[in-house]
């Protein structure tokens, strides 16, 4: 895993490699700000808020129950990256990379689905399912995540790759957004002040 970590970034160490969802892999999302946090911190997931997010980090609460989207989600990404490396045989499709965390910033956590590697350029791969396809593109959540594992891996682009109703494959390009990624850190910086501190964030009030 140190070849490939000197491979494709130099921003980041590894964590570890972990099975999603096991105890292990939930005690190392614990220790700061994923993607699936980032979200919730900048106020566009709609299934989660900012107070949720606290009482998780805080021990107050469990964390989310594992769904059947959720499920099926998990189950069905090796086969969606399976059709991203048919559809891209010039890239090398590194899958099960594990979790990692920015060097500079350690508090930052990346747990990305895949890392795509050519000698021209490397892509961070996140894999998504949907029941319908995104008529407004890539949802705000989905967005925020990609770009802070950009940002956590030093990474300049990403594909989001998506199975659509179980029938309809697409791939997204996204480029890393220096802007919004500042705006993430100072945001998820706000809050981890609010858990550190034991106090419920209020950190949109006036």
């Amino acid at each position: 895993m140190e070849s490939l970590q000197q491979t494709w970034t130099s921003k980041a160490e590894l964590v570890g490699t972990f099975e999603n969802g096991s105890t292990d892999w939930l005690q190392a999302r614990m220790q700061g700000i994923g993607g699936s946090d980032v979200g919730t911190i900048a106020g566009v997931n709609k299934y989660s808020t900012p107070t949720d997010l606290w009482a998780y980090k805080t021990g107050r609460a469990p964390g989310a129950t594992v769904t059947g989207p959720m499920e099926w989600g998990n189950r069905l990404e090796p086969v969606v990256l399976d059709k991203f490396q048919d559809e891209h045989p010039e890239l090398q499709v590194l899958r099960d990379v594990g979790s990692w965390r920015n060097i500079e910033q350690p508090w930052q956590l990346a747990n990305p689905d895949a890392i795509a590697v050519s000698p021209l350029n490397d892509y961070l791969i996140e894999v998504k399912t949907a029941r319908y396809p995104w008529k407004d593109g890539i949802p705000a959540s989905y967005v925020m995540q990609v770009q802070w594992y950009m940002h956590v891996l030093g990474l300049q682009q990403a594909l989001v790759v998506v199975l659509f109703g179980g029938n309809e494959y697409k791939e997204y390009l996204l480029e890393a957004n220096s802007f919004t990624q500042r705006v993430l850190v100072e945001q998820s910086k706000a809050f981890l002040r609010y858990v550190y501190d034991d106090l419920p964030p209020d950190m949109w009030e006036a």
